[in-house]
């Protein structure tokens, strides 16, 4: 409830082989995988927000008051007027290469 919509999305390819190996035929793939692509073809978009734990506070207990407990809302905690913060190295995109062989 603290910070804004966030999406990120992925892209993989995958290319398999066929290995005859003695009698058995086993399998050899192949990965290629874009991580956050959304910030490859825009830097706008596929950021990753997020707010620590102690960062910002929403209410804070402030005493009681006869028999009731009174709580204020303080916005002084917040980054940029936001209560959260957006992770530079988090939002990048990544590129990934895989190899995975299998057995039958």
């Amino acid at each position: 409830a603290r910070s804004p919509f966030q999406n990120e999305f992925d892209l993989q390819l995958l290319q398999e082989f066929k290995v005859k190996a003695g009698t058995s035929v086993n399998r050899l793939q192949v990965t290629f995988a874009i991580l956050n692509i959304g910030n490859m073809l825009n830097k706008k978009w596929g950021h990753s927000i997020y707010a620590s734990n102690q960062q910002f506070n929403l209410i804070n207990y402030k005493g009681v008051v006869g028999s009731t407990p009174t709580f204020t809302y303080d916005g002084s905690g917040q980054t940029n007027g936001n209560p959260y913060l957006l992770s530079d190295l988090l939002s990048r995109w990544r590129g990934q290469i895989g190899l995975r062989y299998i057995f039958n």
